[in-house]
């Protein structure tokens, strides 16, 4: 007994000075090896410090600022501080909602929502939801939609009925070139409904079809500006009489994206046509054609995408009599695409709009792995025009900005932005994407 045990305690020895020889080797090579590598980086000199100043300068308050948000998401995840807010806010099974929002945007100001969802009525899996919002600006916008997902496997269903309450829009004239000192200010009340059917026949590849009716009115605005119906007439601006329109029209998409609200690769090109036609008259009836062409390309390091969208709309007269009211004619300005510009700060017929942006992760969410919070640096170019023909490569107008965005594996959370331009800038919160 007193034999084995002593061959026991010397195979154990013999174990353990091998273990500890065989970590001081690996101990001593991984210092050797950090310190051969220190020796290669060179060294900078008292000039090339100098010269970097201006360079850690730019960067001071990128890295300050990245580091703020990077400790503030972890703070509310580890206080779980979304998922205890949202178990307030929503049913058990998490199908059923009704929560407060808040944004900021050019034409509305500061805006307070409302919005509602269930997500089984009457089955689950359709979809019934609603939202109401009024804003400083005192613009209202209210709907409520009903959308069947999935029927026999391909077809989806939505509804919509909708009021829209514009108290001031701005108005600057029709043209490239309108003076924004001439802006002017307009009522616009829009009541209306829709309807669309959509098909997926792959998974890159769909369809739709829209059926759409709008009442427009067309008021005195109560903004501080001139209104818009004294200064101008039907025969410079059509339209300001208002119409009620009936639309129908079809769309065709190929869709690669790996995500709809925040995609990191793929490419989406769509096209749409819808013609429009005046219920309560023979004044206005036009075509409205829309291409939209985007690509996510991911860069370097997981995360990092750089993403282009480039828009093009043509609006064209169903006859020599009939023409396009100035308030459904392409616009430029405001939150979604020529960003350091007022909302409709250009409008015409047609219209080109590029947007370029740059999306990095500055915090990453241990639950996904992915970044929950991306920066975002962005350029935005575009025009419009009388005939998309003339002058196609010229006096496009430009905005540049950076901002944050938020999300979850789920859905989009928030974006906040600054943009600005040549003539102003424009702070931005809004709680859906951009593309």
């Amino acid at each position: 007994m007193v034999r084995r045990l002593s061959l026991v305690l010397l195979i154990y020895s013999l174990i353990f000075c091998v273990s500890a020889i065989s970590l001081s080797s690996a101990q001593t090579s991984d210092e050797e090896g950090l310190r051969l590598r220190r020796q290669r980086i060179p060294r900078k000199n008292l000039a090339q410090k100098i010269l970097a100043v201006p360079t850690l300068t730019i960067k001071f308050p990128f890295f300050v600022a990245g580091r703020g948000i990077r400790y503030t998401g972890e703070f509310i995840e580890d206080k779980r501080l979304i998922p205890r807010t949202r178990a307030v806010l929503t049913s058990d099974d998490g199908l059923i909602a009704l929560y407060p929002t808040a944004g900021l945007g050019g034409r509305s100001g500061l805006e307070g929502e409302l919005r509602f969802f269930n997500k089984r009525f009457p089955v689950k899996g359709n979809k019934l939801s609603s939202k109401a919002s009024y804003s400083t600006k005192r613009h209202q916008d209210h709907y409520i939609r009903y959308q069947i997902p999935e029927m026999m496997g391909l077809i989806s269903l939505g509804t919509r009925a909708f009021y829209h309450v514009k108290a001031n829009e701005d108005f600057f004239g029709i043209g490239n070139e309108s003076d924004r000192d001439g802006r002017t200010n307009f009522r616009h009340e829009e009541i209306g409904g829709e309807l669309k059917l959509g098909a997926v026949w792959a998974k890159w590849f769909r369809t739709g079809l829209v059926v759409d009716y709008t009442d427009h009115t067309i008021e005195h605005g109560d903004g501080t500006y001139d209104s818009t119906l004294d200064r101008y007439n039907l025969s410079t601006t059509p339209g300001l009489d208002g119409a009620a329109l009936f639309g129908i029209g079809g769309s065709v998409a190929f869709d690669t994206r790996d995500n709809d609200f925040c995609p990191s690769k793929g490419t989406l090109a769509e096209f749409s046509m819808t013609v429009f036609n005046q219920v309560n008259g023979d004044d206005y009836g036009f075509t409205r054609y829309a291409l939209e062409l985007g690509h996510c390309l991911p860069l370097f390091r997981p995360g990092r995408v750089f993403a282009v969208r480039l828009m093009g709309e043509v609006n064209t007269r169903l006859s020599d009599d009939k023409d396009t009211p100035f308030f459904e004619r392409a616009s430029l300005g405001g939150d979604y695409d020529l960003r350091g510009y007022s909302t409709g700060r250009f409008r015409d017929k047609d219209m080109i709009l590029m947007n370029l942006e740059y999306r990095y992760p500055v915090w990453e969410s241990e639950r996904d792995n992915r970044g929950a919070v991306d920066a975002v640096i962005f350029a935005d170019m575009g025009r419009v025009f009388d005939d998309l023909k003339e002058d196609t490569f010229k006096d496009y107008k430009t905005s540049f900005g950076f901002g944050i965005r938020a999300r979850s594996l789920e859905s989009f959370i928030f974006r906040a932005e600054i943009a600005w331009s040549s003539e102003e800038i424009n702070p931005i919160l809004k709680f859906d994407a951009i593309f």
